[in-house]
């Protein structure tokens, strides 16, 4: 991608931001103390939700790193799981058993 095409992307991107930041600059000029609750309304406004947000993403990476006891029960049920020392292979069509004594 051209240089020129990228920053003509980031400043389309970007312009709303631009825009928002210049009108706060301009109403701070005309009522500071105003402007100031504003922005630190917003700021904790956005503590929040990123509070929020890290909270969502740790629990379905918990959930992820989790095995469920429905994933447990379905490869119980196929018999196709892989034997305790698996190091990545493939599971065996039927469940592990111990050998009989020949």
């Amino acid at each position: 991608m051209p240089v020129g095409r990228a920053m003509g992307e980031w400043l389309a991107d970007t312009l709303e931001a631009a825009e928002f930041t210049a009108q706060k600059m301009q109403e701070a000029r005309e009522a500071p103390a105003l402007v100031t609750r504003e922005l630190q309304a917003y700021a904790l406004g956005l503590g929040d939700e990123t509070v929020a947000f890290l909270a969502k993403l740790r629990e379905k990476g918990r959930a992820a790193r989790t095995p469920t006891a429905g994933r447990r029960r379905a490869a119980a049920q196929t018999g196709l799981f892989p034997p305790s020392s698996n190091t990545g292979g493939k599971g065996t069509e039927t469940p592990h058993t111990k050998r009989k004594p020949k």
